[in-house]
């Protein structure tokens, strides 16, 4: 079953608490709130008090407001406070019930716990209100949507009231100062529910900040989000209009009707019988965590002390989760960046907008200037598997990328052709020899090759040019082995040759919303 089907009503849908977790939460409680009753009782004690008025006297250069008194700085009450605001935050954080508030109820928990104004930290009290919150949590879901609706301008006729359905739109997205904080807390829920359809980890403001600055930049212009989930267009006047994609409309349309049962007309809250051809959905994005840890870096499109020129550098932070860093390695390879003896990744163009537009789209931008998908370990694999490379045979790696084929493949016997100078530079380095050209102007001057696996780029028609250039350097008896479109398959695009196609690879590049085929076309001796 598709993510985007899952019920909203599913029990499933929900992280759930552990019984087991509260009863051990509420023992530590109970140990740190003795331990705070025999600290204060211990200071307030008029032995100690006297004897630690002469060290508060010592440093009372550090206190601004004069010395402190002992009396009121260990006094129990607001240290228990302050204790139990911790440990109703350890609570919250055992369940996804935060994930669920609307922004505003989820503000007013994070003030409450700031200002040390919370319950008292005691069983009952825990227990009913973590079993009130979790039970709540639909009423959350169709808050946080309902208050989407709310916040939307009241001065443009276009925000109808069946429900997602129709164009919306949102004004004073953006003041002088930058993005506005409540506004952009709409995009945020509205991110935030989609992320559950689409089992996807909960949205940070961060990821959404970057998007809207991004936005901002390229004023009159649709961009995707979330794989495709909705578009936004924003105006320099500060309004952003959104439209959402019918698969995604439809389920948040439920959501409203279980807050206004008759507010929403059935036809609205029925799933589509087919998607428009002209709108695409990508149902596995980035993980937003990625995405934050991108937002995070700084591209140097100047040179600097430290950075070359179209530079990229990650925030530390981001390098600490194993997952997160490889991640990113990919997606950063995906847009060109080949990765220095410092780790920062050089570009040969200013990938600002590129990753950008990553960070807004939760996917790799589907554009010739930096359209670069690195082949998957296990596709390559099944590449250089298919070719049966014998050790007499004279191989070729067309357009090589970084070499995630060519890698694979025999060094000595190995030839890769690639336009981009910093890949070049890469494949050097692992010992291939490599020719710098775009190569469809490419011809080698020696004898034919025997093998030839590639991965050739798709856009524009360039995958069909390219294998046709390949198989016009194919030898006598040779094989040519390249990674497709899904749409490719069964088709005769080498005629003269025979040829047969792999199963249908799914969702294998990451970031990327393309499903690839392997066709292998052998040359008769």
């Amino acid at each position: 079953m598709s993510a985007l089907l899952i019920a909203a009503t599913d029990p499933e849908f929900f992280a759930p608490v552990q019984g087991d977790a509260i009863d051990a939460l509420i023992g530590q409680y109970q140990t740190a709130r003795a331990n705070l009753e025999r600290v204060s009782a211990f200071m307030e004690s008029e032995e100690m008090a006297s004897a630690t008025d002469y060290f508060f006297q010592a440093h009372r250069q550090e206190f601004h407001r004069g010395t402190p008194n002992i009396a009121g700085l260990f006094a129990l009450d607001r240290g228990c406070k302050a204790l139990d605001a911790a440990f109703w935050k350890r609570a919250l954080d055992l369940t996804d019930v935060i994930d669920y508030m609307p922004d505003e109820r989820r503000r007013e928990w994070f003030n409450q716990i700031h200002e040390h104004e919370c319950p008292p930290f005691d069983e009952a009290t825990v227990r009913d209100n973590i079993g009130l919150l979790m039970a709540q949590r639909m009423d959350f879901l169709s808050e946080m949507v309902d208050g989407i609706f709310r916040g939307l301008s009241g001065d443009h006729v276009t925000n109808r009231p069946e429900g997602f359905s129709k164009r919306m739109i949102v004004d004073c997205c953006y003041t002088e100062f930058g993005t506005s904080g409540r506004k952009q807390g709409l995009i945020q829920d509205l991110r935030a529910v989609v992320a559950k359809f689409m089992s996807r980890d909960h949205p940070r403001y961060g990821a959404t900040s970057a998007a809207m600055r991004y936005f901002r930049r390229f004023t009159g212009e649709w961009h995707l989000m979330d794989g495709g989930a909705f578009k936004v267009r924003v105006y320099k006047k500060g309004t952003a209009h959104i439209e959402v994609h019918p698969q995604i409309a439809w389920r948040l349309n439920q959501i409203l009707a279980h807050r206004h049962p008759s507010a929403i007309p059935p036809a609205h809250r029925q799933r589509p019988k087919r998607a428009p051809k002209s709108v695409t959905l990508f149902e596995r994005p980035i993980p937003f965590a990625v995405l934050e840890a991108l937002s995070a870096g700084t591209f140097y499109a100047q040179r600097t002390n430290i950075h070359e020129r179209n530079t990229f550098s990650l925030s530390f932070s981001s390098t600490q989760d194993s997952h997160v860093k490889k991640a990113l390695s990919e997606i950063l390879e995906a847009l060109g960046g080949v990765k220095n003896e410092a780790g920062f990744f050089c570009f040969e163009y200013d990938a600002t907008d590129a990753i950008g537009e990553v960070i807004a789209s939760g996917m790799i931008p589907d554009q010739e200037s930096y359209q670069y998908y690195p082949t998957p370990e296990e596709i390559a694999r099944d590449v250089v598997t298919l070719a049966e490379i014998g050790p007499d045979h004279r191989c070729l790696e067309p357009s090589a990328g970084q070499g995630a084929i060519a890698s694979l493949m025999p060094v000595d016997q190995t030839v890769c052709v690639e336009v981009s100078a910093l890949h070049c530079e890469v494949l050097r380095k692992k010992g291939l020899k490599t020719g710098c050209a775009d190569f469809l102007t490419f011809t080698d001057t020696g004898c034919s090759f025997d093998r030839i696996c590639m991965n050739p780029p798709f856009s524009q028609g360039r995958a069909q040019a390219h294998i046709e250039h390949a198989a016009s350097m194919l030898a006598p008896g040779g094989r040519l082995v390249a990674v497709l479109p899904a749409s490719f398959a069964g088709k005769n695009v080498l005629p003269g040759l025979s040829m047969s196609w792999s199963d249908v690879y799914r969702n294998r590049f990451p970031g990327a919303s393309v499903d690839v085929v392997i066709l292998t076309a052998d040359r008769s001796a």
